[in-house]
């Protein structure tokens, strides 16, 4: 049964993956896209009863990636955030412990030559904040986010550690008008281990 549903995932997709290149209007489109995510769907779960857990995550990946939801279910996100979280990324954590990130050190910009008295406030408050927003003259802001926990949590052993065998897009190049822009699909371990730990051209994650 799982063989044939295998089959049968594998013919809508290719199918729905073409269609959605040929597709001419916006209903269309949302369609086949709508599809993609639920055939991605049943492909996922027909490949994580086999036990073959990388295989699912990257189909729903793919369902998230290329499709497009049906209304405000989440189940291929809900899928695809409980089989990774049964994946252990530690196996990971010794590819960039061998080549840590270099923290590059960006320097305090000058202040700008100006007649006019720019003040400056650290870490105002919400009420603060609005306050002085709208009163329509320039300030400094300093301190404003070294509270966030993302602050001291997000580093490339924090995303490879819950992320690190997701698959998501990136964009390489320096710009959209460069000649050498292009999209492709790839772990996050391997953005992380071949872009962010080493020389390499520009390239940006386009999503999480």
């Amino acid at each position: 049964m799982t063989r044939i549903l295998l089959e049968s995932a594998r013919y809508y997709l290719i199918a729905s993956g073409k269609l959605l290149t040929l597709g001419t209007g916006k209903m269309f489109k949302i369609f086949w896209r709508q599809l993609y995510r639920a055939v991605s769907l049943i492909k996922a779960v027909s490949l994580a009863i086999s036990n073959k857990i990388d295989e699912a995550i990257l189909s729903c990946d793919m369902g998230i990636i290329m499709g497009a939801p049906l209304g405000s279910d989440k189940s291929i996100q809900v899928l695809a955030n409980y089989l990774n979280s049964k994946i252990s990324s530690c196996k990971h954590k010794n590819e960039i412990s061998a080549c840590p990130l270099q923290y590059i050190a960006i320097p305090i910009p000058k202040h700008i030559s100006t007649t006019m008295f720019v003040p400056e406030y650290v870490s105002p408050t919400i009420e603060k904040f609005f306050e002085l927003v709208s009163a329509g003259k320039p300030i400094i802001i300093k301190d404003a986010i070294t509270h966030w926990p993302a602050f001291l949590k997000w580093c490339p052993e924090y995303f490879l550690d819950l992320y690190g065998d997701r698959t998501v897009p990136v964009e390489i190049g320096s710009s959209y008008t460069s000649s050498i822009w292009t999209q492709k699909l790839m772990k996050l371990r391997c953005f992380i281990k071949n872009y962010m730990l080493s020389e390499s051209p520009k390239i940006v994650l386009s999503s999480i």
